[in-house]
């Protein structure tokens, strides 16, 4: 059983014949050959996007308008308590044998699941942090406090100068810093590189007078 936006296969009448959303992403790289040098070097670069495709039975005709809606753009896929995001982009044809109405479905889906109901670690001081997946993750960041805050994480050292807002949102996927709409950008002082937690147990410590909350640890390919 799968979830779209919430809704249920089965509740919607949409039957796979083989649920097919499960694979490893394939990974982008760069190969490099020398002319002095057996063989090659490679240089992995990031993950790339999962394509697949699924043989669908329709099995309440009354639906078939909201599972096309459903089928098409962007959505939220829930499988096996792991939540991802799906892409619907390709001509969906219906066939028909008889009563019996089917079509293939081809997909995009984003390279990494996450929890299905996503938790927040909070923490004071120093401390560790686990991330339950099998893959690295890009954390989004909460600090509340004030002053000038000094936050390690694995190896990555960063500061942050608070303002009136006293609060900051970090996102370490699209590597911005906002609260409430409004840029905080000025108030960060940051390399290029911004945190992960590694799959397993990760060191993370903030300054005195600051609290970290940390969403989104957990992934898995």
């Amino acid at each position: 059983m799968f979830f779209l936006d919430g809704k249920s296969n089965i509740q919607l009448g949409l039957i796979a014949e083989e649920e097919t959303f499960v694979a490893r992403a394939p990974i982008i790289y760069d190969e490099i050959s020398v002319d002095y040098k057996d063989g090659s070097d490679f240089i992995e670069k990031k993950y790339a996007n999962v394509t697949g495709s699924m043989n669908v039975y329709f099995t309440k005709k009354k639906k078939i308008d909201e599972i096309m809606s459903l089928l098409t753009g962007t959505h939220e896929l829930v499988y096996k308590d792991r939540k991802t995001t799906i892409r619907f982009y390709d001509l969906i044809e219906i066939n028909r044998f008889g009563s019996i109405q089917s079509a293939t479905v081809n997909f995009i889906r984003s390279p990494f699941w996450y929890p299905k109901n996503e938790t927040c670690i909070s923490l004071k001081g120093s401390g560790y942090i686990s991330n339950c997946g099998n893959v690295y993750s890009k954390p989004k960041i909460i600090l509340e406090g004030t002053g000038k805050s000094v936050i390690k994480i694995n190896h990555i050292t960063f500061e942050y100068d608070f303002d009136e807002d006293g609060k900051v949102i970090i996102d370490c996927e699209e590597k911005t810093e906002s609260f409430n709409n409004k840029s905080k950008s000025k108030n960060i002082k940051i390399g290029f590189e911004y945190p992960i937690l590694t799959s397993g147990t990760n060191f993370v410590e903030v300054s005195e007078g600051t609290t970290i909350k940390i969403y989104r640890k957990d992934r898995w390919l």
